[in-house]
């Protein structure tokens, strides 16, 4: 699938900031460069700084901003096995890296990473393996990752008290035994190392990330449950990535999987066991009562690996009296998940994207290089970061918000790009376009569109000339 969409202005969000440089809310100057530390008020620079490195070496394509993430969602299955082996025997790890490593929304969130998300799943899986070795450097480097995962993104908060709650309550002995009062010093300061970026922003900004993000709200639960119930079958991404193939479908039974790990692990009340789906559950229920947030599947996602360790506890539960019966579950659930993926790699190769992952802007970028323009003006969300990267900062790319500048309309050699209905992010803004420019005596004047690889006509390349 790594190839077919177009890049998303999300997906490039963190690289944008190489190729046209502009202020970060948060950073610090060394060797006469401006280095960022925080892009937005909840998301860091932490894959902005991973990432510098290689596109100093490779040329950015959709290759090298896709492949890095998908090998460290392979990682992340590896070391999700390792930790499964360790808690509940090998038979729990093949049953949850197989589940994992071919669940449809794992692998597409992963791969196109426009949440981001593969550096959380990582970044959390290795801290978990290297609790489990219970030295002291472990236990450090441990807390220094997840304090990267907090400064990587804010959200990573909902996953901390989500982990953190269900030990407190099920594993109290365990904690006395293990949290020295010299753990918990090195824990707290090795976090503190890895989100020292985080912390000073608030720190500088008091408390801005809470204040300009946590609102409360009852009235989101709802829909959220539907697409927490949408991503476990692995539709969530449909009409959104890809469109819907025509004819009835049918998805994965992860959550007929999930259902029946419940009900086995009735008869065997591990604390281990339940574990996951308490968390789980704690995680999806501060994501929904959080206001907008928490309404994607780049949002739903943060809860795996987790159904998946549940399945795996269950299904290997010492009272299953017939352990070949669930090994022929797991492989049916496999595969049926690889049969969704195909679904969505069918779907991406005839009939493309919509919206903002149209394959389109791959031609773009290729007229844009033909046509040298100086500077190249967008005004619909989808085209800064992505063509930013895509040029290679070859080209300005110039925003324009509503109420539109006339002052910028006096500019002959700039290039004007539009996207085209249905693609159309903002409402009417082609037509708010078009009034502004008439009422400053000027008028579009088309030189060529553009249409994706399904012949669909997607942007629309024009200049502005006094009438």
């Amino acid at each position: 699938m790594l190839p077919y969409p177009g890049v998303q202005t999300d997906e490039a969000l963190f690289a944008g900031i190489y190729f046209q440089p502009y202020e970060s809310i948060d950073g610090f100057r060394a060797f006469h460069h401006q280095i960022p530390t925080m892009l937005m008020t909840y998301l860091g620079a932490l894959k902005t700084w991973l990432y510098y490195p290689l596109f100093q070496l490779v040329a950015p394509t959709v290759w090298s901003l896709r492949l890095p993430m998908v090998l460290l969602g392979g990682a992340s299955v590896w070391l999700f096995t390792l930790f499964l082996a360790r808690l509940h025997g090998e038979r729990a790890a093949w049953f949850g890296g197989l589940l994992l490593a071919t669940d449809p929304m794992f692998i597409e969130t992963t791969t196109f990473d426009w949440g981001p998300v593969a550096l959380q799943h990582f970044l959390f899986i290795a801290a978990g393996v290297l609790l489990l070795r219970q030295t002291t450097r472990a236990w450090c480097f441990a807390f220094f990752l997840l304090g990267l995962a907090l400064w990587n993104k804010a959200l990573a908060a909902w996953t901390l008290v989500g982990l953190s709650l269900p030990l407190l309550i099920l594993f109290p002995g365990l904690l006395r035994q293990h949290l020295t009062p010299r753990r918990l010093g090195l824990a707290i300061a090795f976090f503190a190392i890895g989100a020292f970026p985080f912390l000073r922003y608030n720190v500088r900004k008091p408390a801005a990330t809470v204040q300009e993000n946590v609102k409360l709200t009852t009235t989101e639960i709802q829909p959220k449950a539907r697409l927490l119930y949408e991503t476990l079958r692995g539709y969530a991404m449909m009409e959104y990535l890809t469109y819907e193939p025509k004819g009835p479908l049918r998805w994965t039974f992860i959550p007929h999987a999930l259902l029946a790990a419940m009900i086995l692990l009735l008869f065997w009340p591990s604390r281990l066991a339940w574990f996951p789906i308490c968390a789980g559950a704690i995680i999806f229920l501060l994501m929904a009562m959080t206001r907008n947030a928490g309404g994607a599947v780049h949002h739903q996602i943060l809860i795996w690996p987790l159904p998946y360790w549940a399945i795996a506890a269950a299904f290997t539960a010492p009272r299953i009296a017939r352990p070949t019966l669930a090994w022929a579950v797991v492989a049916l659930l496999a595969v049926d998940n690889a049969r969704v993926v195909n679904v969505y790699r069918q779907a991406l190769e005839e009939t493309g994207s919509p919206g903002s992952w149209n394959n389109a802007i791959f031609r773009l970028v290729e007229r844009i290089g033909a046509r040298r323009p100086k500077t190249v003006r967008v005004y619909d969300w989808g085209m800064s970061d992505n063509l930013s990267l895509l040029t290679r900062g070859s080209v300005e790319i110039a925003w324009n918000d509503r109420p539109f500048a006339a002052e910028n309309f006096a500019r002959p050699a700039d290039l004007w790009i539009g996207t085209l209905k249905p693609f159309e992010a903002f409402a009417n803004v082609n037509q708010d376009l078009q009034e502004a420019v008439a009422k400053a005596g000027y008028e579009r004047r088309v030189l060529e569109v553009i249409a994706d690889r399904q012949g669909r006509p997607v942007y629309e390349l024009f200049e502005l000339v006094k009438r």
